[in-house]
């Protein structure tokens, strides 16, 4: 599965990396997360519950950070177990660019799954992943636009 585009955010770069950085706006902004502890150093340990079809699931996991270039870029890594349901990876490369009065947020996303492809079709895990994507970056989105407007 594979994501790909830019989102505009009316913040400075450095109020994005912040954020990008804060375990309690990353808990915020994943969708159907329930815990996420950590930092950019040691990576974040997360907790999502979703409903998949007629699945209830929990998926736990660990994201890496690498490549940091801060203020402009970010790669992470996602490994994650839902237990019997299966498993998910994935890989992220966040670029910031800043613009007047705002920062683009260019992403290339990709995840591979294993075991859940018995249960629901690659189609709609496809749907799934990128709703998921698009969902971040409206939550986020709203998130620091909320901050900047307090």
């Amino acid at each position: 599965m594979h994501a790909s585009g830019s989102r505009r955010i009316r913040a400075k770069p450095a109020e994005v990396w912040a954020e990008l950085c804060n375990p309690g706006t990353l808990r915020v902004c994943i969708p159907s997360c329930t815990e996420l502890t950590g930092s950019l150093a040691d990576g974040f340990d997360f907790v999502v519950s979703r409903k998949l079809s007629v699945i209830n699931i929990a998926l736990r996991g660990h994201i890496s950070i690498s490549s940091v270039d801060p203020l402009n870029r970010l790669s992470v890594e996602i490994k994650a177990s839902a237990g019997l349901a299966g498993s998910f990876q994935g890989k992220a490369t966040l670029i910031l660019t800043s613009r007047p009065h705002a920062t683009d947020i260019g992403f290339d996303a990709s995840s591979q799954l294993s075991g859940w492809k018995s249960v629901l079709p690659t189609r709609k895990l496809d749907a799934v992943f990128k709703r998921g994507v698009d969902q971040f970056f409206l939550n986020f989105k709203a998130e620091l636009e909320s901050l900047d407007a307090d």
